[in-house]
This record gives structure tokens, C-alpha cells and sequence, in this order.
């Protein structure tokens, strides 16, 4: 009976302290109401944190294609450029061949101008010649000019004489012809210093049209014997028969 006694207080008291150590395991592992707070503390930070995160991953990720596009625009011109700089080393490289060429050209010329220095004095030498016989020339047409002018009025007055005489007069008649003779002579001479084709002895019914239709086949020509002979006509219908005209080429 003692026995069965001591079993059953030894029984409760192993089962006392097995609820015991239970209770306070259970208390050791259970956190308090401060941790838990804390920890939820925590874990809102966490989430504010990989928000705040997420919010700046967007805008890096913004920034990151922003920067592809300028790199883009970049790369683009870069091409641009580089081609262009193509584009200007050909024009350079043109450029200098076009100068070497010039430079080739300028040595062949001056080796020319070198050659003909002699003849540029000599061609200068026969330009102040030619200056010389043209002051020459000029000085004798200006009085061939004025001789024949003076000739051709002098043989108009002795025509008109000739007309109003009523018997012949052999004086004034050799006089005459002798008049014709001198102004034929200096209109030659005149037509000779100006090249001019020769002269014509004006004839009963001739007009200048007339005169350039026979020499030119042109009627239309008549002013150029007009100006050839203007220093003996101050108009074109002021010939007379027997005047000696120049007939220019």
C-alpha cells in the first residue's frame, strides 16, 4: 500500500514538473507583444524601402532608354560626319591634283614667256614702227582729204561755168580738164590710204543707191559710200554728174 503510495506522488510529481518545463519552454519561445511590434515596424520599413526601389528601378530604366536614344542620334551623326570628312578628303585630294597641274602649266608657260622675251622686244620694236607709218598715213589721208575736197569744189564751180558759156573756150575747158585729172589723182590717193575698192565718175540720172546697187548688188549700201565721201558731200543727194566719188570695199 506505501508502495502503490509513493508511485502514485512519485507519478504526479513527475507530471508537475514535466507541465512545469512545458510552460516555460512555451514562454521562451512565444515572443512578446514589443518584438512582434518591432518586427512589423521592420517589415513596413521593408516594404517602404522595395517601393522606394521599385519607383527608381522605373526611372533608370526611363533614363536608360533615353540615353539608347541619344546614342542612337549620336552614332547617326557620327555617320553623317564621317562621311562627310569622306567627301572632303576627296574634294582636297582633287584640289591638290588640280594645283599640281597648275603648277606643271605655270612652269610651261613661264619657260614659253622666257622663250619669247625676244620676240616680245621684237614685236614691240615693230609695233612702234607700224605706230610711226599709221601717225604717217593719217597725216597724208588728212591732206589727201582736204586736196581733193578743195579739187572737187573747185572742178563743181568750173562744170557750172562750163554750162553757162555760150561758145566753147579752150582755156577754160583745159583748165577744167586738168582740174578732173588732179581730183581723179587725189581721190586715188585717198582710196589707197583707206583701202577702198577705187573711185567712180558720177553719170547723168545717178543717185548713191543706184551707185551701191551696181558696185554691191545691195542698194541698201549707199551710206557706206555716203561716209567714204563725206568730206566732200554734206548730203547724199548732193552729187552731181561728173563728180569722182570713192567707192569703199
Amino acid at each position: 500500500m506505501e508502495a502503490g503510495k509513493r508511485a502514485v506522488i512519485r507519478y504526479a510529481a513527475v507530471a508537475v514538473f514535466s507541465a512545469l518545463v512545458a510552460g516555460a519552454l512555451v514562454f521562451a519561445i512565444t515572443p512578446s507583444r514589443e518584438e512582434l511590434s518591432r518586427l512589423g515596424a521592420e517589415r513596413d520599413a521593408l516594404k517602404t524601402e522595395a517601393s522606394t526601389l521599385m519607383a527608381r528601378l522605373g526611372t533608370l530604366e526611363g533614363e536608360q532608354r533615353s540615353l539608347q536614344k541619344q546614342n542612337a542620334g549620336l552614332a547617326a551623326d557620327a555617320d553623317r560626319v564621317r562621311a562627310s570628312l569622306t567627301e572632303k578628303d576627296r574634294a582636297y585630294e582633287e584640289l591638290q591634283q588640280r594645283n599640281r597641274a597648275l603648277v606643271i602649266e605655270n612652269e610651261s608657260l613661264a619657260k614659253k614667256l622666257a622663250g619669247s622675251g625676244a620676240k616680245v622686244a621684237a614685236s614691240a620694236a615693230e609695233r612702234e614702227q607700224l605706230a610711226r607709218k599709221l601717225a604717217v598715213t593719217g597725216k597724208g589721208l588728212e591732206e589727201a582729204r582736204s586736196r581733193a575736197a578743195q579739187l572737187n569744189s573747185s572742178y563743181e564751180a568750173l562744170l557750172k561755168e562750163q554750162k553757162k558759156r555760150a561758145a566753147s573756150d579752150a582755156a577754160r575747158d583745159a583748165e577744167l580738164e586738168r582740174t578732173k585729172k588732179a581730183l581723179e589723182a587725189a581721190q586715188e590717193e585717198v582710196a589707197r590710204l583707206t583701202g577702198a575698192r577705187g573711185i567712180y565718175t558720177v553719170q547723168t540720172g545717178d543717185h548713191l543707191s543706184k551707185i551701191a546697187a551696181f558696185f554691191y548688188h545691195k542698194a541698201h549700201r549707199w551710206p557706206d559710200i555716203f561716209e567714204a565721201n563725206s568730206f566732200l558731200i554734206s548730203s547724199p543727194d548732193l552729187i552731181y554728174p561728173q563728180q569722182v566719188l570713192i567707192i569703199p570695199r
